[in-house]
């Protein structure tokens, strides 16, 4: 049975082939589409069409069918083919180019349709994916042992509209977008990011099996600052502020015991001053502090560590704004964790607390022994 795409709805779903006219410049060109098994699509153009633009029409079109179901929503597939053929050149100046992995709208606006596919066609088809009403396109890349993704929602008032992003990335990428920017300027961008922080995440990635990260759990692309297992319940806060420039070395900070903290800070000085992009961070870690690192736990052996839990005593989080509770109790039976912020409210609103050279004295919320706390002078 063979009916024309502008019957009604009841007569396509029982139809085998559906015939759809599709408007080129000033032509007209007719397209085939048939029914076959477990109601998949298959496309076929006119012979002259064929003839035309050879075997990668066919290719893109083969990529296009697989996904429709029958009965294929016309409207929206006769506007795909348009942009199609539109961006397509004939035999004798073609160039190659590889197919376009191209998924077609439902219901989404013809003119939105035709954008939406001239633009995914300019993207390499093996790094994404899209979905059936092209709203949300999903880019991905390899680097190295990882994944990275990319996920762009698109407003119905795309390009006008900038795509809408989600990513794991240190830094926000800068599109600059204006109504002309596409797709592909968008995975151009993303690709620069990714070269730009090669580097970091492979020297992070050096840590594996010879450090214990603590934060962050599980480690992430987007994050810049980590913190690492050392002796004795003392951490290591590493903060890269230029992860895209590593031969900049990160701020440091020691979190833990003050008393325990004065033994590691000779080689915690040697670690930064010696600094290098040239050397992986394990490699760096290991040569200036490796004997307090704190070393991995082998799978299957008991783990005898010591506890690194380092939220605030006060408002029982780790990390407040940007702040990390790096004040502790100097009496050793209680090493105590504080925000500065919150130790600072706590002993002001203490009657004895006393303030001498911005210095704040009073007694620890817990213990009730000597603290002290090097308070900002007030502006």
């Amino acid at each position: 049975k063979r009916v024309s795409a502008a019957n009604t709805p009841d007569s396509a779903q029982t139809a085998m082939q559906l015939v759809a006219t599709v408007r080129v410049v000033n032509k007209v060109v007719l397209f085939t589409f048939t029914r076959q098994e477990n109601d998949s699509v298959h496309i076929e153009p006119e012979w002259d069409v064929y003839q035309q633009y050879g075997k990668l029409l066919v290719d893109r079109l083969g990529v296009l069918a697989k996904t429709l179901t029958w009965p294929p929503q016309i409207d929206q597939a006769t506007a795909a083919l348009e942009t199609l053929l539109s961006t397509l050149q004939p035999l004798h100046s073609q160039v190659p180019s590889d197919a376009v992995s191209l998924q077609v709208a439902g219901a989404a606006p013809a003119g939105f349709v035709r954008v939406v596919v001239s633009h995914l066609m300019d993207l390499p088809s093996q790094n994404f994916s899209v979905s059936t009403d092209l709203t949300q396109v999903d880019m991905q890349r390899i680097v190295g042992n990882h994944t990275h993704r990319l996920t762009a929602t698109l407003a119905t008032s795309y390009p006008h509209t900038a795509p809408s992003l989600e990513y794991q990335l240190p830094a926000p990428l800068d599109l600059g977008w204006r109504p002309s920017s596409t797709l592909l300027d968008v995975w151009n961008a993303f690709n620069s990011s990714l070269e730009q922080h090669e580097l970091f995440w492979s020297s992070v990635s050096s840590l594996e099996g010879k450090a214990v990260i603590l934060d962050p759990s599980p480690w992430r692309f987007d994050c810049t600052e980590l913190r690492i297992a050392l002796q004795d319940g003392v951490s290591l806060l590493l903060q890269f502020s230029a992860p895209d420039d590593f031969s900049r070395p990160p701020a440091v900070q020691l979190l833990g015991p003050d008393h325990i903290k004065s033994k590691v800070s000779d080689a915690l000085t040697q670690f930064v001053s010696n600094w290098t992009a040239d050397a992986s961070l394990a490699e760096q870690l290991m040569k200036a502090m490796g004997s307090f690192l704190q070393q991995p736990s082998t799978p299957g052996e008991p783990t005898n560590q010591p506890c690194y839990d380092l939220e605030c005593s006060i408002c029982y989080s780790y990390k407040l704004g940007e702040e990390h509770p790096d004040v502790t109790c100097p009496f050793k039976q209680c090493s105590k964790h504080f925000h500065p912020s919150c130790l600072e409210e706590w002993l002001q609103s203490l009657p004895s607390a006393r303030f001498s050279f911005n210095i704040l004295f009073g007694e620890c919320p817990y213990c009730e022994n000597e603290i002290t706390l090097k308070v900002k002078p007030k502006t």
